[in-house]
């Protein structure tokens, strides 16, 4: 899925992305090391908090729309 990320360029691009994962863990949960909401979200904010203190290459950190990203989280709580 790597290779997925680096083909995003545009929302559609993510969105299929997003459906992709989804896909992904329906078809694969096996091989998914965290498998409940709790577990992935602490997942994802250690990984930006790790990846951010070693200044991950392809990320600009001091620039990343976090609002935004927390939004797409939190909505994905509520929208049907």
């Amino acid at each position: 899925m790597m290779d997925e990320i680096h083909k995003i360029s545009n929302k559609d691009d993510f969105i299929a992305f997003l459906n992709a994962l989804a896909d992904d863990f329906q078809e694969h949960h096996k091989e998914w090391y965290n498998l409940t909401i709790p577990e992935y979200l602490m997942s994802v904010a250690n990984w930006v908090e790790d990846a951010s203190e070693i200044n991950e290459s392809e990320i600009d950190w001091e620039h990343t729309d976090f609002k935004t990203i927390a939004k797409m989280f939190y909505m994905g709580k509520l929208y049907e």
